[in-house]
């Protein structure tokens, strides 16, 4: 227990604080707390080696014993490079659809659109994966149509 004595010897402590990039004070604490102080404000007194975080002083802990904590840790934030989406080949499917093999037509649009499904999604990956298969099934119907043609027209000379 503190003693009269004690109480009249006691020196109330000012604090320096950091704003704006200047060394500005001194405060004592109940003026600290009027000067938005955080636990990440540099602060220095009589005694302290060296500036400190306010947030590492034991005699400001108090003032900090409110301040919720961050539930979201925030990251920096860092540009990404634009993203070149991928080709649907919605336009090439729809044509080899009319033009080639209507079931492997229907198949390359059907592809088609999962590729701007996942790329409004933000899914690049698998849109590229989807552009590649769309792709494939256009020259699977232009290849069958190719085929369809070429027996057509050996089946007309021969007859």
């Amino acid at each position: 227990m503190l003693e009269y004595s004690d109480l009249t010897h006691r020196v109330i402590m000012k604090y320096f604080i950091v704003e704006n990039q200047k060394s500005v004070g001194p405060f004592e604490v109940n003026q600290l707390q009027t000067r938005g102080l955080t636990k990440d404000t540099l602060v220095w007194c009589d005694g302290m080696p060296d500036w400190v975080a306010a947030g590492n002083v034991p005699e400001l802990a108090y003032l900090f014993a409110t301040q919720a904590e961050d539930p979201i840790p925030r990251q920096p934030y860092t540009p990404q490079p634009p993203h070149v989406a991928p080709s649907t080949h919605l336009v090439e499917a729809i044509l080899a659809t009319l033009f080639c093999c209507l079931p492997l037509g229907i198949v390359a649009i059907i592809k088609a659109v999962k590729v701007s499904n996942a790329n409004s999604c933000g899914d690049y990956e698998t849109a590229a994966a989807e552009s590649a298969e769309a792709f494939k099934w256009v020259k699977f119907s232009v290849l069958a149509g190719l085929i369809y043609l070429v027996v057509m027209v050996v089946i007309s000379f021969m007859s």
